[in-house]
């Protein structure tokens, strides 16, 4: 079979299954940090934990099924699949987690179990993804939603399918993944209590188009994207079920991240779009070039335009090395200073800058230097 990007929801069955007695405390502090455990229950639970962290490192797969819903829809789905590629890498789970003490816990337990039978494991636990706090979930769900789609596409473009199980973990964070595997995923598998058979729902032939609010506001959904201040009455002009506000700063929820996910490369694929940041000027030159470029070009040409943005107007000035923003050698570009990657692959290609007070000048695309 192909090798394949396996993201399974967590929950904390790997814990609660066949607990006997101990299931009800367990349940009771689902949602908590360790630290917000009373003692004598924290106590019982970590005794509990390194008993079920023994038993699960001597499981045959049969006995983890019983042990792990997660693990039950993991090798369900890939004793279905058929054997792995011969001599190729082994599929990689990714095990998203909820912040709380039992689910870190037991993702741990899934991921432990996994690597010793020879499969590769990580567990990616989002921060705001909790199912108290309703604001605090949005969040959440909009860092899942650009996690998810940033480490499916990273895979699919070396090869591998992406798989969504959703046999385990919380309903939101399953409901919501099931909404993102629509385009995201190749295929959702489910398995319903414990013994049913896998339920399998292939990628929908459906096709997300920007919409007319979107793209007349595609500046200030950009800027919310980058994690960059909108003004109150900007954000006015955006449905209020794309945005949040949390702390004073505002976002796109979970729902305006997966249209944005499913948008942006159609709109990115257009043209070279206004500069989300007014500390970035773009200069007509460039504009002109971009019109000569393929779709995936002016798609990443506008990812770095947004990219300086971000260099521009973020004090800790994040400077990845896609980007990596350097000074020029030898004054060989002038006006120009400076040089940015716009891509490096097959003819590589840099934005060449100048800086001015606050203002990022992109002068011109053109090849890179050499010598």
């Amino acid at each position: 079979m192909t090798n394949t990007l396996i993201v399974s929801t967590c929950g904390t069955s790997s814990l609660t299954n066949r607990a006997g007695d101990r299931a009800g405390v367990l349940h009771r502090y689902a949602n908590a940090a360790e630290g917000q455990v009373p003692a004598d229950d924290r106590a019982a639970i970590t005794g509990w934990i390194e008993r079920r962290r023994q038993e699960m490192a001597e499981t045959t797969p049969d006995q983890a099924r019983a042990l792990s819903a997660e693990l039950n829809g993991i090798l369900t789905y890939q004793a279905a699949a058929g054997p792995a590629v011969p001599a190729g890498p082994p599929d990689h789970h990714l095990l998203v987690v909820t912040p709380t003490w039992l689910g870190e816990t037991a993702a741990g337990l899934i991921a432990a179990w996994l690597q010793t039978h020879g499969q590769s494991a990580e567990c990616r636990v989002i921060p705001d993804l909790v199912t108290d706090d309703p604001v605090r979930a949005q969040s959440g769900l909009a860092d899942l939603a650009r996690s998810i789609q940033m480490a499916a596409q990273a895979y699919r473009d070396r090869g591998y399918r992406v798989v969504f199980n959703l046999t385990g973990g919380f309903k939101l964070v399953q409901g919501f993944l099931q909404t993102l595997g629509t385009f995201t995923a190749d295929e959702c598998v489910y398995i319903y209590q414990g013994a049913n058979p896998l339920l399998r729902i292939p990628r929908l032939p459906v096709r997300f188009t920007p919409d007319d609010v979107l793209r007349a506001h595609v500046g200030i959904v950009r800027r919310l994207a980058l994690g960059l201040p909108v003004a109150a009455g900007d954000l006015s002009a955006l449905p209020e079920t794309l945005t949040l506000t949390l702390d004073g700063a505002s976002a796109l929820s979970g729902w305006g991240e997966t249209l944005w996910i499913a948008c942006r490369d159609d709109v990115y694929g257009e043209a070279v779009l206004p500069s989300p940041s007014p500390q970035v000027r773009i200069a007509d030159a460039v504009v002109r070039a971009a019109r000569a470029l393929e779709r995936d070009r002016r798609v990443e040409l506008n990812t770095r335009i947004d990219e300086l943005a971000r260099f521009m107007e973020r004090p800790d000035r994040p400077n990845p090395d896609r980007l990596a923003v350097r000074p020029v050698r030898s004054g060989a570009m002038r006006p120009s200073t400076h040089e940015a990657n716009a891509w490096s692959d097959q003819d590589a290609r840099r934005l060449y800058l100048h800086f001015a007070g606050d203002l990022c000048h992109v002068d011109r695309l053109d090849a890179a230097l050499h010598g």
